[in-house]
Parts: C-alpha cells; structure tokens; sequence
C-alpha cells in the first residue's frame, strides 16, 4: 500500500454551488454516497474509494458516511437530481456520435434539472 504523501482536511464545506464537498478540494460528498450505494456493500465501497483515491484518506469516506447520516434528505435529492439528468442526457445519445447537444439544450426538462442542480 503506498504512502500518502500529505493529509488533506476531512472538513465539509460548501463549495460555490452550495454543494457538500471537503475542504481545499472539489470532492463532492454525494458522489461517494452514490457509489457506496451502487456498490451496495459499505466495507466493499470504503475499500474501492481507498484503492481509487489515494490522495483522501481512509477518514475521508468515514466522514462522507457520517454527513450522510446527518444530511440524508438533501444527498438523495441531489443523488435522484444527477441520475434523473443522465437519463435525459442517454436520452439525446447517437449510437456512434455521442450526445446530441443541440436536442439535449433545448429539451425542457434537461433545462429544468440543468437549473436546479446549480
């Protein structure tokens, strides 16, 4: 296991989109609430984010845990957000080319969930 060269903050912090993130880094909180919730095993989840993140600590996913727990109703509203613009965005997706940016901008609900997730 390689050593961690410096210990970041395991303070939350609102970042200037007034979501959850940790001090001096851009880490969103929901998103390792997401993915420990896909993986649907938090001892399986705390080990694949000290795999993947070895800048954070193993501190830092225990404290996205407990803001969870502590913020439960507004991570899951801002997690069903992320997911519901996804499924407008695969909406637009051409098979060989990507999104399709122009039907994707001008579809209202994409408008409407662009808006409220800033």
């Amino acid at each position: 296991m390689s050593e961690r060269k410096t210990e970041r903050s395991t303070k939350i912090v609102r970042n200037e989109n007034g979501q959850a993130v940790f001090e001096g880094t851009q880490f969103l909180i929901h998103q390792i609430i997401s993915r420990a919730n896909v993986i649907g095993n938090i001892k399986e989840a705390r080990r694949e984010f000290i795999e993947g993140y070895p800048h954070l600590s193993p501190a830092h996913f225990d404290t996205s845990q407990v803001y969870y727990q502590k913020h439960k109703e507004e991570i899951d509203e801002v997690i069903k957000k992320e997911r519901r613009l996804l499924a407008v965005m695969v909406k637009h997706n051409v098979p060989g080319r990507g999104v399709d940016f122009d039907a994707l901008e001008a579809d209202p609900e994409y408008q409407t969930l662009e808006q409220s997730t800033r």
